[in-house]
């Protein structure tokens, strides 16, 4: 809201003054208020909205944008949450900013599941409603280059070698895989009870739970891969010394 040419488009935030300036700290005095006696270090969700250049040279206007997200924001379930949404044009294009609070109007904490997907129906939905170009095919989990592919394949792997084990948990240096029905798979530091990743097998893809940034959780997955590349490492040494002392015998 402090950038040049942000435009406050609608909230359900009360504010009472009138300068963007003053606006903002009454937004942020409201939203940090809220966050209090809640232990998360998340209690903001933002969200960003770009239209294609076909539909800016066709023009969207502020009653049009407060459509779309309010639209929107149903659609992705959080219309009970103190929410902000502003324009910026600081790219050389209009987009919309949304933001909200994580704690909803009775003082829940509100908790995202699987919101990628979520957000990509979500999204369709919108453009159908509003005539607006679909974007959404560009960022679904099938194309190659999609984030949600790799999660994809990995939780495919590690699912394969728990079968191929025999086994639902699997100790592997510092971490355990979990496996549960074959359809949910847990990934847990050895030190702690609340798995670092988690992810349910639905129809055709794993829809996993975003605990840590991505960068984190493929730190998570690189490391993981070592453990067990190591352990297979280990189990082949054993097997040779073993053959070794079978001919020795």
């Amino acid at each position: 809201m402090g950038k040049q040419r942000a435009r406050l488009i609608t909230t359900n935030i009360p504010v009472t003054s009138v300068e963007m300036k003053d606006k903002t700290k009454e937004i942020i005095q409201t939203m940090i208020l809220r966050s209090k006696g809640h232990k998360t270090s998340k209690n903001c969700y933002h969200i960003s909205i770009s239209p294609t250049d076909r539909d800016l040279e066709l023009g969207i206007s502020d009653r049009q944008w407060i459509d779309i997200s309010e639209s929107f924001t149903q659609k992705i379930g959080l219309e009970k949450n103190p929410r902000v949404c502003v324009v910026h044009e600081d790219t050389g294009r209009p987009h919309l900013h949304l933001v909200f609070s994580l704690i909803d109007r009775n003082s829940r904490r509100t908790h995202l599941h699987h919101n990628y997907y979520k957000n990509q129906a979500a999204l369709k939905e919108v453009e159908q409603e509003f005539g607006l170009e679909h974007t959404w095919e560009n960022n679904y989990w099938l194309h190659t280059s999609s984030p949600e592919k790799e999660y994809n394949d990995r939780f495919n792997k590690y699912r394969s070698l728990l079968q191929n084990l025999g086994v639902n948990d699997f100790l592997v240096g510092k971490y355990r895989l979990q496996l549960n029905n074959n359809s949910n798979i847990d990934i847990y530091d050895t030190s702690s009870a609340m798995p670092l990743i988690s992810a349910s097998f639905a129809e055709d893809r794993w829809l996993i739970e975003h605990n840590n940034s991505r960068q984190k959780e493929l730190l998570i997955f690189q490391q993981l891969d070592l453990e067990i590349q190591g352990y297979f490492q280990k189990c082949q040494s054993n097997k040779n010394r073993l053959n070794t002392k079978e001919m020795e015998l």
